[in-house]
């Protein structure tokens, strides 16, 4: 909010906009409009929908200030999303609805997609997730209590928190985590500044065939860690997964700027990439880098990881560079002959106001 805009206004070409969340085979909610957490009123929705868990994409619509009921949400949704719940239905072999209502999608027991998911964690691959953090001891505690809260099976998998110089007064512990007592969690320290220097020394420390990275400024999805892990356990020649990341607010200028001019945000569609098999709608790949996800959602098969070497130290936060190790890093898997497949399965970048 700039100095000339009193409570209750919004600057110059600013609507905060209202971010929801509904999954489609229940019913569907009414949307409120209200204000933001800076009191002006709420001009548009951004809703992220699932359907049996899965993100479909985003309805957007204005929000006028008595809110949209539910047969409003669904229409909009339909209008916006039909084609991509007509086609998740017939993957999972379910006839599709010719419209949307309130009462949501039909649903089943027990659809594939579901099914699938829980037979892949009778037996998952045991997982390392590392999460590099400096100066945000509640950040990173509230992001591995995400992780923590999660589908994945607590035996497969550990977290290691890598405290990368923190100040005296933002050093944080390992009972500040508030953790159950059967998850693995290791708190180690790499006193070298730089988000590659802390992802390698997690990585150094880890156990897990397959490295999972975050940041300490995100909320994970319930079953973010089953589907990183699952293009892994279905294609050996995967060397690197990317997952989607999704905004947690949309409240002021710099955050809408943000996603306005790229964001974290790398489209809903699940995508293959291989320098054996170039995409066709990208001219210029494998050098498309953007198109491979962000860091604080990324994982690596450990082998790969150990053929390529890592991240390098001389980009990311700390160096010159400011970014971009993670990127240069996907590269690098592509063109050792690995394939990256870019799923979508992670919410709420606490990104900067």
């Amino acid at each position: 909010m700039n100095a000339k805009t009193g409570p209750g206004e919004a600057p110059p070409g600013h609507t905060p906009v209202r971010l929801a969340e509904l999954e489609l085979s229940q019913q569907l909610p009414a949307i409120k409009a209200g204000n933001s957490s800076l009191d002006v009123p709420y001009g548009a929705v951004q809703c992220l929908v699932r359907l049996h868990g899965t993100p479909l994409g985003f309805m957007v619509a204005d929000l006028p200030p008595e809110g949209l009921d539910s047969a409003q949400v669904a229409d909009a949704i339909w209008g916006q999303l039909g084609d991509s719940i007509a086609a998740h239905l017939r993957a999972d072999g379910l006839p599709a609805p010719e419209r949307l209502d309130a009462a949501g999608v039909p649903s089943t027991d027990s659809p594939p997609c579901l099914r699938r998911r829980e037979e892949f964690l009778d037996e998952p691959p045991f997982l390392s997730v590392v999460v590099p953090t400096k100066n945000r001891p509640e950040g990173v505690a509230a992001t591995v209590r995400g992780i923590v809260a999660g589908s994945y099976p607590r035996e497969r998998y550990e977290v290691i928190v890598v405290d990368n110089a923190s100040g005296e007064d933002a050093v944080i512990a390992r009972e500040d985590f508030d953790v159950p007592g059967d998850v693995s969690l290791a708190l180690v320290r790499e006193p070298v500044p730089g988000g590659s220097n802390a992802r390698n020394r997690g990585i150094a420390e880890s156990r897990g065939e397959i490295i999972v990275c975050a940041d300490d400024d995100v909320d994970a999805d319930r079953d973010w860690l089953a589907t990183m892990a699952a293009p892994f356990a279905a294609d050996p020649k995967v060397g690197g997964v990317a997952g989607l990341t999704v905004p947690s607010e949309l409240e002021t200028q710099a955050q809408l700027w943000f996603e306005g001019f790229g964001g974290f945000m790398r489209g809903f569609e699940r995508r293959v990439y291989d320098v054996a098999e170039p995409p066709a709608d990208r001219p210029l790949f494998p050098f498309t880098v953007g198109d491979f996800g962000s860091g604080q959602n990324m994982a690596f098969r450990r082998d790969a990881l150990e053929e390529v070497g890592g991240f390098d130290p001389v980009l990311g936060t700390a160096t010159v560079t400011l970014a971009g190790e993670d990127l240069e890093l996907m590269l690098r898997i592509l063109l050792a002959g690995r394939r990256v497949v870019r799923r979508c399965r992670r919410r709420g970048a606490r990104i900067p106001a």
